[in-house]
Order: C-alpha cells, then structure tokens, then sequence
C-alpha cells in the first residue's frame, strides 16, 4: 500500500522525475473532497511554487482549461496547445467524454511521438480512489487533449560549452601565467 498525503504539503518538485517517484508512492488528497481525485495531483503541484490550479464552476478536470486557462498560465507555467508539442512533464487536459464526464488532466510521462495514446501519470485512471491509492501510469487517447501547462522549471537546459579543467598543482612550478599588480614590487623594479 502506498503512503498517503492529505492536504497540501511540499514534497520534492525540482525535477519531473522527482515528482513522478513521490506521486507514484503516495495517494494525494489536497481538498479533501472525493478521495484521491486527478486534480489533486495537479493542484498538489501548484501548490509548490505558491499557486493555486483554478477550475470552473463545477470543478471538473477540463474546466481547467476551458474555463481557466488564462489564470492557470501563471509563471512557472504556460499553456500550449496541439498534441505534437507535448514533452515528458507536462500537464494534458482532456475533454469529457463517456463516463469521463468532469474530463481528466494528468502529466506526460513521454514526449508526443504520434499514435492515438500518450503514457500519463495520474490518479483516479483505473486504480482506484480511496485513501492510499497513488498515481499510476496508463495509456491515454489523446483524441480527448484539450490543451496543456508546461512547467518551465522542468525543461531542461542544453548544456554550454565544458569548463577548463584546473591543471595539478605542479603547472605553478612553470610561472603564474597571470600578471598580479603588486605595488611594491612596481615601485621597486621600474
């Protein structure tokens, strides 16, 4: 059985994976209302960075986009659009359809690479509601994909040119290849 968080807490964030590993061992249940709900992963995410996920007037998953899409797109976040712009990390909102009636957000756990599914991480997708239940892993119709938030925090930076490495310490021997202004030394060797 897995760990379970009710409320809002700081949990590790810095990273996709981070994230991933503690919503793949804990149930979360931020607002305390129908078990551990999709949206409450999500909102549990907002929350560290001092945000709150908005939804409409019925709180359903898709309302989050439909309804707030604008207010959702709060920094660290951005909206994006179209199916073959996800990357891993980013957060999917799905349209209602069948008993999926409130819709259903999740996060990427792949980049976009065609096909009709995408792999998410989510609760309430098959597992399970109650206390206890974490997030799981499933394919997903991506006919359903609404739009999405990309955490910028998460997006990885192209790594720059590779510092020179410090030299041993017998490269002193040779002669400081600096010029070091010493007063004393100017004034007595002119």
């Amino acid at each position: 059985m897995a760990g379970q968080q009710n409320g809002y807490r700081i949990v590790p964030h810095a990273t996709y994976a981070q994230y991933r590993a503690y919503c793949l061992s804990t149930g979360i249940n931020c607002d305390f209302a129908f078990g551990n709900q999709c949206m409450d992963t999500i909102m549990n995410l907002y929350y560290q960075y001092g945000k709150r996920l908005r939804a409409g007037p019925n709180g359903y998953a898709y309302e989050t986009w439909t309804n707030y899409r604008n207010q959702n797109t709060t920094p660290p976040f951005t909206s994006f659009t179209g199916a073959s712009n996800i990357k891993r990390g980013d957060i999917l909102v799905f349209r209602a359809h069948g008993a999926y009636y409130t819709g259903h957000i999740a996060i990427a756990d792949e980049d976009y690479r065609g096909g009709a599914t995408i792999r998410i991480l989510g609760q309430n997708q098959g597992q399970g509601i109650g206390p206890g239940c974490a997030s799981n892993l499933i394919n997903y119709n991506i006919s359903y994909f609404l739009g999405g938030f990309r955490n910028r925090d998460w997006q990885s930076t192209p790594p720059g040119p590779t510092p020179p490495t410090p030299g041993p310490s017998s490269n002193f021997k040779q002669g400081f290849p600096w010029f070091i202004y010493n007063k004393k030394f100017k004034n007595n060797h002119r």
